[in-house]
């Protein structure tokens, strides 16, 4: 073990996915200083994709969304600090302030602040019944209120919205999705997935309003009892869901003289502008190794693991360059959405739908060249998609034109 490894400690502010895996990465890769988290939640490092889908509708208490028990990181020498708040970066003394007046020395610090939900900045937002959904303790408000509610509210048709909306219909509720653009989903996926999405979600006999938007939340007594729309009509609502985007928690970083734009920049190591100082997650902007996209924060599992990994990596002097291929995935009902590589920035779309099996392929190109795969319960073709994209293998539109085309063709 190099001497660089075994001195010095690490401060990671933030406790999910990607500051977990930093920590544990960086003991994996033989870091022999140490590692504190800093998490301003009461909880030990969680995962968050759950609490939209399974979490919120069983009774699982919050231990069983934790990484790893308490033990792990008694074992690893990791220290939680969990439900404390970081007031401020001093990056020339390399000190944390604390909100409590405390201070923390370190040698390397990670940020993985994450972000934070857009709020509803229209009258009646903060009527009792009107929700978000971002921590754990968001989904205990949620889940307890569930059983109880008839009519909802879905203000937002981005993914998290779709998935909690089709959850609710599954337990009979009356759902309206509310959505300020002319599709669902616009913001991940193609025009073909939102117009399947849109169909779908008819199909369960959710109420869709595209092009939307909520003015108003009414109610008396303090409680919920209606969204206003733009438009005038007034739909009943028990619990008003806002789904409408997020921002990056980036205002640390900012106020100590690190380089943002809408995130924390940092290079294909995950170094910000400041010495010692990386950034992983959602809250960083990066220049992506796949598409033509120039710059990117990307709000994934997998992008937090793999950039997680590759700040451990930077911090033990291993250095690799941050190329993976980005994917994600969305359970909606009987939906498993599961998306290779960035579609943003596609000229051109070719659609494979078998409706007879649920299933649906979109195949996104730009400038000819196939950068993105949306798989609709075709969990085959994203695995081919995920290799065929991470290879960097070229295929064609005419490629996939051809009858008898398949991806995995080209894995080989």
């Amino acid at each position: 073990m190099s001497h660089e490894q075994s001195q010095g400690n690490v401060a990671i502010v933030g406790g999910g996915q990607a500051g977990f895996q930093t920590a544990a990465s960086l003991r994996e890769l033989g870091f022999t200083g140490g590692i504190t988290i800093w998490g301003c939640e009461p909880y030990l490092p969680y995962q968050r994709p759950p609490l939209s889908k399974t979490y919120l509708k069983d009774d699982s208490p919050p231990d069983k969304m934790y990484f790893r028990p308490a033990r792990f990181f008694e074992e690893k020498a990791i220290t939680v600090r969990e439900g404390v708040r970081v007031a401020a970066i001093d990056t020339a003394a390399r000190t944390l302030a604390l909100a409590d007046g405390a201070t923390a020395a370190w040698d390397h610090l990670v940020i993985a602040t994450g972000v934070s939900n857009r709020r509803l900045p229209v009258p009646g937002a903060t009527l009792d019944g009107v929700v978000m959904l971002r921590g754990l303790d968001d989904a205990h408000v949620i889940r307890a209120r569930l059983p109880s509610v008839q009519k909802i509210v879905v203000v937002g048709g981005g993914v998290i919205g779709l998935e909690i909306a089709a959850m609710a219909r599954a337990a009979g509720k009356v759902v309206d999705i509310v959505e300020a653009g002319d599709r669902l989903a616009g913001r991940i996926g193609s025009a073909a997935l939102s117009r399947y999405f849109l169909d779908y979600h008819r199909g369960l006999g959710t109420t869709v309003h595209l092009s939307a938007g909520v003015t108003t939340v009414e109610g008396s007594d303090g409680r919920v009892e209606a969204a206003v729309l733009a438009s005038g009509e007034r739909i009943a609502a028990d619990l008003v869901l806002v789904c409408i985007g997020v921002t990056p928690n980036s205002a640390l970083a900012e106020a100590a003289g690190i380089a943002c734009q809408d995130g924390i920049l940092v290079d294909a190591h995950m170094r910000t502008s400041a010495p010692g100082v990386l950034a992983a997650g959602d809250c960083a902007r990066f220049k992506p190794a796949h598409g033509p996209l120039g710059s990117v924060r990307l709000e994934s599992v997998q992008n937090a693991i793999d950039q997680g990994r590759c700040a451990a990596e930077t911090i033990t002097g291993k250095l690799k360059p941050y190329t993976a291929l980005p994917w994600f995935w969305s359970d909606q009902g009987s939906l498993k959405l599961q998306i290779a590589g960035l579609t943003a920035g596609h000229d051109h779309a070719i659609v494979r739908e078998d409706a007879a099996k649920g299933t649906m392929a979109v195949y996104c190109f730009s400038s000819g060249k196939l950068i993105a795969v949306e798989c609709v319960n075709r969990p085959a073709d994203f695995m081919a998609a995920r290799r065929v994209l991470g290879a960097g293998k070229a295929v064609l539109i005419a490629d996939v034109e051809k009858p008898d085309f398949e991806l995995k063709a080209f894995m080989g």
